[in-house]
């Protein structure tokens, strides 16, 4: 297992990755996303040498707010063509893995309609992708996408599309948390993890681990079972780093204390990943 570290595209990007080489990060999830990180004022030498001098791998993140499933078509493929943009800029930096996330429904977009929409927009990524010797990842997020039938029905027909895991999400926009639920339908095809802690409901918090509701142990357990034993990032957002140092270190502590989980028991937590 890999740990490591997602810049802040607020602050200056070569600053940020000078921190994460020099707090002993794995890897940098560098997120090409405005202000300070977008691809088109990306000094990509100047990226590749940091990466060099610190020894840091890279998984491609990007911005989060394109709406992919915009009724618009001329708004929605120049939203790819951004995302293509960066897919040039990883592949340059040496990246294997990109993510792109689901642009969950709004207003009175039929549910069926966002999820063509966003299976159309991952469909032409995930080519330019192939093209540049990257796979891209689709990670889960919004009500939509909150139970396996919608991802299933995009990464069905998508086979060289990767599932990107993000069990703060999975803990959003339902009962329970999901983790174990997408897990089951969509290990094979994980390629990267993110954690962050919340308190359920639809507010995305990305609080340190341990400050929400989420039963972390149980989490990485699941990971395990599945056999996943690769880059993760602790999303943590705080003005205060130490609280994301502290969370990278909780999550070293658990997967080291980690076993093979036995089959669960009825005291065990239920698929929900809550207690039964």
């Amino acid at each position: 297992m890999r740990i490591g570290a997602m810049n802040n595209p607020h602050n200056d990007v070569y600053r940020e990755l000078r921190w994460i080489g020099a707090h002993g990060f794995d890897f940098v999830d560098l997120t090409l996303e405005p202000p300070h990180a977008m691809a088109e004022t990306l000094d990509v030498r100047r990226v590749k040498d940091l990466l060099g001098e610190y020894r840091l791998g890279i998984v491609g993140h990007t911005t989060p707010f394109l709406p992919f499933a915009t009724p618009y078509e001329t708004v929605r493929k120049e939203c790819v063509a951004v995302i293509v943009r960066g897919l040039e800029v990883f592949a340059e930096l040496g990246a294997t893995c990109v993510n792109m996330h689901l642009n969950h429904s709004h207003g009175a977009q039929p549910a069926a309609d966002n999820i063509e929409r966003n299976r159309r927009s991952l469909e032409e990524a995930s080519a330019a992708a192939q093209e540049r010797g990257l796979t891209l990842m689709v990670e889960h997020f919004g009500a939509t996408y909150a139970s396996v039938g919608p991802l299933r029905r995009i990464l069905d027909s998508i086979p060289a599309l990767g599932f990107h895991l993000d069990v703060g999400h999975a803990n959003l926009w339902r009962p329970g948390n999901s983790t174990e639920e997408l897990l089951n339908a969509f290990g094979s095809r994980l390629r990267h993890v993110h954690v962050s802690d919340n308190h359920g409901g639809d507010r995305d918090e990305h609080l340190p681990l341990g400050a929400g509701n989420i039963r972390w142990p149980w989490m990485i357990q699941l990971l395990r079972r599945h056999g996943y034993d690769d880059t993760i990032t602790p999303e943590v957002f705080s003005a205060d780093r130490d609280y994301l140092l502290i969370a990278r270190d909780k999550l070293r502590d658990w997967w080291d204390a980690a076993l093979d989980p036995p089959a669960p028991s009825p005291s065990a937590p239920t698929s929900e990943g809550n207690p039964a």
